[in-house]
Order: C-alpha cells, then structure tokens, then sequence
C-alpha cells in the first residue's frame, strides 16, 4: 500500500472531528460504487512503453460472469482522523469492510507504540464501533531492513502475531490485513520465506477465529515480485490487490493502471484479473482502485525532470475541473486505461496528470463483472 503523504494532510489528532465519521465513510464509497459521472472532454491519448519488463503469456482464465452487487471495501489512513478532517452531512449506506492503516513492527518483532497508527486506533474504533461493516486492521511493512529482520527470525515472527493478534482483540477488530511491500529480487529462499511466514501468521490468527487478509502488488506477476500467490492463497481468507502505482513516480508518466493493454501498455488489469485468478479463487479477490493520481514534470520526450507528485481525487478535481489556472491546460481520456490525463504548463515546464475517477472505475468494474470478481475497495478515505 503506497503511503501518500499529500499536502494538507496533519498527523494530530482530534476525536471531536471524527465522531460522524461512519457516516461519511459509507456514504462516500456508495457513491463511488454507483458511478457519479464528471462530465469532461473525451479524446484519445497515447502513452510511451516505459520499461519493458516481462510480459505474461497465459490466455486468461474462464470465469462466471457476476451479475450482483459488488461488496465494497474502504481503506481509512491514520493520517486523515486529524483536525482538519471535513465530516460531510450525508445518510448512511452499506458498506462491507473498513481497513484501518494501520500499525507497523520494529526489527524486533514488536508494534512500533510511538507511531501515530498505533496511537489511533483507539480513535478509529470509537468512530467506526456503531457502523453496519467489518473492520480490519492493517500491518504495515514496508521497511525493508524491518522486514529482513522479521523473516528471518520465527521469535520475531510469533511475537508480531501475538501483539498484533492483541491489539484485534482489544479493540473488537474483525480481521487483521498484512500489507508486505518487500521489493527484493525474487529468488525461491526469498519467495519460500515469505510463504512460511504468511503461514505463521495464519496459524495463530485463525487460532483465533479471527479473519486474516494480504494485500499485494497489482504488478506481482508483472515485474515478478517475491510471492507464491497460489501457495499464500492457501492461508488467506481475503486477497486485496493494489490495482494502481503501475507507473512509478520516479518513471515515465502513465496511467494508474490500464484497463486494457491494446498496443500502447506493457500490461493491463484484464491481464492481472487472468494472473491471479488462475493461482486464488476469484471469490478471494478484492481489487482496490486509487482514487488519486501523479503530477510529473516531463521534457520535450515526456520523460520526468523529477519525482511526481502525489494528488487526490479530490485536489485533482478541485485544482483543474471547473477552471484550470494553469497555461495550455487540456483535460483528455484515455479510452485504453479508461483514465484521465491532463497536459499543463507551469512556469514554462509541461506537466502530465495521470488519475482514476468515478467513470475509470465504473469502466473497469464492468471488467471485473465478466471476471467473476465480486469485491472491489478504494484507496483511500478522504481521496475524494
């Protein structure tokens, strides 16, 4: 799970903002499930190759049309229950999962206390204690050198499952959700590693009767990330999967992730719907669309003069749908990733955009209908 740190956003916290909070979740993430159309120019762009990484070649897997209601799944960051966190004035609607992130380790196993996750759980469960939907907490790992040291260690390993398992327990949290963002090379130590630790932790969480879900790369099978997804489906009750960041801030600008690959796209959601589906049911399958979008400053060949940034849904719409400040400043959408790009200037560099919306995700969960996938989530609250 990318963390974005976007402007505006405090880490302090304050219980008296965020007592309505349920209802602004679920009204939110009905809203979104139902399509809400922004009216915009449409046009057809075009997007460089980028890095060329391994191609896939496994014609996709056959699945059961669904045809029902999608469950919907929200992801709440620590670092939006703040001061300046807006509660909108709205009914309420169903909503299945809330994922709070989250809590994260240290090199020795134990939860990092000092963090702001950990210091508001509390305040996430006092918000969310009444709603109609399960609530999950999230472990973040993200530190490789944290990360090293835990996989290596089965000490560490227990004592992570038996704090965090505490920490469920305490606050009355359905599930608990491992967010491992280990980017090494994937060697099979490293792959069975991983494998045997999703396993430990399983164990003991299942023990009890408490529910446990991974989340993983949209990229894995892509760019071959260090997972055995058809093993690790095994120990899992839920798999939620990050369809977005297929373009790196630090690389070519290009879409979150492309609906389908047509002859612009290394690679496409339709093609990780087929990966993945052939190694984990589809009805463990949850696909987590980014309601956010990067900003990069590119030369004359639309390569990056530095590091995008990172932008909501919500600046997005506010800062270049009604008027747009900037020069030569034109809003297009990409009918192969089915989402937006805006082209700008600012003082004398061109910017690209690239970012889901309401009409992406309703484009590509017509997709997920005809891959039987059943469960969609949203990254993150307070994006839109």
């Amino acid at each position: 799970m990318s963390l974005l740190f976007l402007p505006g956003m405090s880490s302090s916290i304050s219980k008296k903002n965020i007592r309505n909070l349920k209802y602004a979740l679920v009204v939110s993430v009905a809203l979104i499930v139902v399509g809400i159309v922004y009216t915009q120019r449409s046009a057809p762009t075009s997007a460089p190759q980028g890095n060329t990484f391994r191609p896939t070649q496994a014609a996709p897997s056959p699945a059961t049309p669904y045809n029902g209601t999608f469950s919907a799944s929200l992801f709440v960051p620590y670092w939006l229950i703040n001061d300046s966190f807006a509660i909108p004035q709205a009914p309420s609607a169903h909503l299945d999962v809330l994922l709070y992130f989250g809590v994260t380790p240290q090199s020795n196993g134990t939860l990092q206390t000092d963090d702001p996750g950990y210091k508001n759980v509390q305040n996430f469960r006092e918000a969310t204690q009444n709603i109609d939907a399960q609530t999950f907490i999230t472990v973040r790992m993200m530190n490789e050198d944290i990360i090293e040291a835990i996989l290596k260690s089965p000490e560490k390993q227990a004592i992570l499952a038996a704090e965090v398992l505490d920490l469920a327990i305490q606050y009355h949290f359905n599930g608990i959700a491992l967010d491992l963002e280990h980017s090494v090379l994937p060697t099979q130590e490293t792959i069975d590693i991983i494998t045997a630790f999703v396993r430990t932790l399983s164990r003991s969480i299942h023990a009890q009767d408490t529910q446990f879900a991974l989340i993983l790369y949209g990229d894995t099978y892509f760019r071959i990330r260090p997972y055995d997804v058809k093993k690790l489906a095994d120990s899992i009750d839920m798999l939620y999967i990050m369809a977005y960041d297929f373009h790196k801030t630090f690389g070519t600008p290009g879409p979150n992730f492309p609906l389908q690959q047509g002859s612009i796209y290394p690679y496409s959601l339709d093609r990780m719907l087929a990966d993945f589906s052939n190694d984990i049911p589809t009805s463990k399958i949850s696909i987590i669309f980014g309601l956010f979008g990067y900003d990069w400053a590119v030369d004359e060949q639309n390569r990056p003069l530095m590091r995008a940034g990172a932008l909501t849904f919500a600046q997005i719409r506010s800062r270049f749908y009604e008027n747009c400040p900037f020069e030569k400043c034109t809003i297009t959408r990409d009918p192969t990733s089915a989402e937006q790009k805006i082209v700008y200037l600012k003082d004398g560099r061109q910017h690209v955009v690239w970012f889901e919306d309401p009409t992406s995700i309703q484009k590509k969960s017509d997709l997920l209908r005809v891959r039987g996938v059943s469960r969609i989530g949203f990254w993150a609250h307070g994006y839109y």
